[in-house]
């Protein structure tokens, strides 16, 4: 069973990586904030990110033995894309909002680092 969560973090891992959008030869790495993305781009991680935190929740649940961590691991890496490609905190917000209750918002800070959490308690509240 471990294998199978070493297996997953390591795909997701790989996925993301491999997502970029920019390259940081000759250390213009910077590229992809200046641009940003376009709004239907950053709805679309943002949508990505809230289906991730249900997992995070789901997994997290009682009498779960799929690897929690997998879950959480994919929502921080589409919440850096997401803020890397200059998208606004009010998009991941709403996004938030709309897939998940109060109850489940508070519920998945829990679960969270503490910066991951504050950078989720500063969307929720653009959103407001």
């Amino acid at each position: 069973m471990r294998a199978i969560a070493c297996f997953f973090a390591l795909l997701v891992s790989l996925a993301a990586a491999g997502c970029g959008g920019t390259s940081a030869v000759g250390g213009d790495s910077t590229r992809s904030r200046a641009a940003g993305w376009p709004a239907a781009l950053c709805a679309r991680e943002a949508g990505w990110a809230s289906d991730h935190a249900r997992r995070i929740l789901r997994y997290y649940g009682p009498g779960q033995v799929y690897p929690a961590d997998v879950a959480l691991l994919s929502f921080k890496l589409s919440v850096t894309r997401f803020e890397q490609h200059g998208c606004g905190p009010a998009v991941l917000g709403r996004a938030l909002k709309r897939q998940l209750t109060a109850k489940q918002r508070a519920e998945l800070l829990t679960h969270l680092p503490a910066t991951l959490a504050r950078t989720v308690r500063r969307a929720v509240a653009a959103a407001s």
